[in-house]
């Protein structure tokens, strides 16, 4: 731990090392008092010791047993107890506390000898539901999160490897750093998150950037405006010079500039092919390198590099003359893979985006979570196609995402319809030549009682929820095998009526059909409306989340390594009491 201080002694916070055994209730009660004495306060608990051994119920030894509980759930509830205690004494009432949990903690043993471990993670799957129930009651709005890895390369699993007979090929393991990945934004703070940046615009006309400085003004960051051209590189240079000088240091590099010319390949205008080249090639290929030698240099090792690409990177487009301007889009798909595996082989953290330029579709678009995953989707890059009835709605937020690094198409259709699915991805295929991205988010809500419900409400659940989105994956997933696309994401707008049933009359059925994923508990929209027939909520009875907070963690899910699986994200609003 010491060792870790000393390697974190150039960053933003500061690491305390502390000696104990979260297994003695003493050695925990001695960490809380030093934190207490010496730091004041505790914001956040994050319950990640544990301990596993392969033990059978017939034969196992009762030490081992007694390790696992000791440690996995007597100590994480002795934590918990404590940080709440500091935590309602300093007056925090939004601090956080998070339990590093496991699949086991959610599924029936699967390896014999592992029983004990699985009842200590299932505990923990108990306990964060236990205590979130207790703050609810309590009206705290201290949080509490329960996340449950696969397989990770520890110690504790590579202890495990040993006494088995099994390979670590049968598993394929997560790197710590998604785990801590995933803490980071439990707590909030997304490492795509950045607010009030310092901005340096660089553009030929930079004029126009100075008027977007003055426009900007009043908002937490800075705009400078720096005059170039992104064509040479002695401009580059003098840019990237005047950053170190004036700024010190680069977090972020965005590469935008680009330009098209519609020329045949027969046609004798080098000139206009250079140009394309100097720019949307080597232009961004100088840009990085630069940003990587100043980060390198400054010791910013969480950077990002954004490309934004197009979605005639990944695909050959059908009007003449785009030939060259495809091949330069290709050139940008080739060096981002290429920068993010220098970027690994170099052990550096620094980020570089992959879905910019990406086809998306998302169902039930129109409004409410689908609209807000629509947004953060044609905000980071993407090429969106919004499928909804109401494809006005969608047209209308085109028209309001028009500026955006990301283009939105609204296409008019009923997901409970097998023939407008189809005519979609149809369409898709023929305009835009691929997808990489299906976002599931349509769905419909009736309350209907099992004992006297409408059938005709019954099949339109099950139509749209179940049917609709099954047909909508089996189509994805064909034209993601047809184009190659072996990198693609389907992700599920599920609910919290997906895990249990909620105790409501009449939810029975849209329940079922959710148990058929991102989870997230109440959120306010149309649908929610309808239910309670669009008068207010009583005060304080049913807290609701927004649906950016949706759209959020569907980018979260998108900005995970390749390597990295997110099966399930449940999210509800603090002092949910259901």
């Amino acid at each position: 731990m010491k060792e870790l201080s000393a390697e974190l002694k150039g960053a933003p916070g500061k690491l305390h090392a502390l000696k104990g055994d979260v297994s003695k209730e003493e050695d925990i009660l001695a960490a809380f008092d030093w934190v207490k004495k010496n730091l004041g306060r505790i914001d956040v608990l994050v319950n990640n010791a544990g301990v596993l051994y392969l033990s059978m119920l017939t034969d196992g030894e009762t030490s081992h047993w007694k390790q696992m509980f000791d440690l996995n759930v007597l100590g994480l509830s002795i934590c918990t107890r404590e940080a709440f205690k500091l935590m309602k004494e300093k007056g925090v009432d939004d601090g956080h506390i998070i339990h590093i949990n496991s699949i086991d903690g959610h599924m029936p043993v699967s390896v014999p000898g592992l029983a004990h471990y699985f009842a200590s993670k299932h505990a923990v799957t108990v306990l964060t539901e236990g205590l979130r129930r207790e703050l609810v009651q309590l009206g705290s709005k201290i949080r509490v999160t329960s996340i449950s890895p696969g397989v990770v390369d520890t110690d504790m699993f590579r202890s495990f490897i040993d006494g088995t007979q099994v390979s670590e090929d049968e598993f394929p393991a997560l790197k710590s750093e998604d785990i801590a990945n995933a803490v980071t934004y439990a707590l909030g703070t997304p490492p795509h998150v950045q607010n009030g940046l310092i901005v340096v615009g660089l553009a030929r006309r930079a004029e126009l950037v100075e008027e977007l400085s003055t426009q900007l003004k009043g908002a937490p960051g800075k705009l400078h405006a720096f005059k170039g051209d992104a064509s040479k590189e002695e401009d580059i240079l003098a840019a990237f010079d005047w950053i170190k000088k004036n700024l010190g240091r680069i977090d972020v590099l965005v590469n935008n500039a680009a330009i098209l010319h519609m020329l045949s390949l027969m046609d004798e205008n080098t000139s206009q092919w250079r140009q394309m080249f100097d720019l949307n090639v080597l232009g961004l290929s100088i840009c990085t390198r630069e940003a990587f030698k100043l980060m390198k240099e400054k010791g910013v090792d969480d950077g990002h590099i954004i490309h934004i690409n197009g979605v005639l990177g990944h695909t050959l487009g059908n009007l003449p003359g785009l030939i060259p301007y495809v091949t330069t889009k290709y050139a940008v798909t080739v060096l981002t893979e290429g920068l993010r595996r220098e970027l690994v082989q170099l052990g550096s953290k620094i980020r570089v985006t992959r879905w910019s330029g990406r086809v998306a579709l998302v169902t039930g678009a129109s409004v409410g979570i689908g609209a807000a995953i629509v947004r953060e989707l044609v905000k980071n890059g993407l090429i969106v196609v919004g499928l909804a009835r109401r494809a006005e709605l969608v047209e209308e937020l085109s028209a309001e995402l028009k500026d955006s690094p990301g283009k939105l198409h609204a296409l008019k259709g009923d997901l409970t319809k097998e023939e407008d699915i189809l005519a979609a991805f149809d369409w898709i295929k023929k305009n835009l030549g691929r997808i990489d991205v299906l976002v599931n988010n349509a769905g419909v809500l009736y309350l209907s009682m099992l004992t006297g419900g409408e059938t005709s409400q019954w099949k339109q659940i099950f139509d749209l929820n179940v049917i609709g989105l099954s047909i909508s994956s089996r189509e994805a997933f064909k034209l993601m095998k047809e184009k190659g696309v072996d990198d693609g994401h389907i992700i599920h707008i599920n609910s919290v009526a997906g895990h249990s049933l909620v105790n409501f009359p009449g939810l029975a059925p849209y329940s079922a059909s959710k148990h058929a994923s991102i989870s997230p508990g109440g959120v306010d929209t149309d649908m929610v409306k309808s239910v309670t027939g669009q008068g207010p909520l009583p005060e304080g009875e049913f807290p609701l989340l927004q649906a950016e907070d949706i759209a959020n963690a569907v980018t979260y899910v998108l900005g995970t390594p390749p390597h990295v699986q997110v099966h399930e994200i449940t999210i509800r609003p603090i002092g949910e009491k259901y």
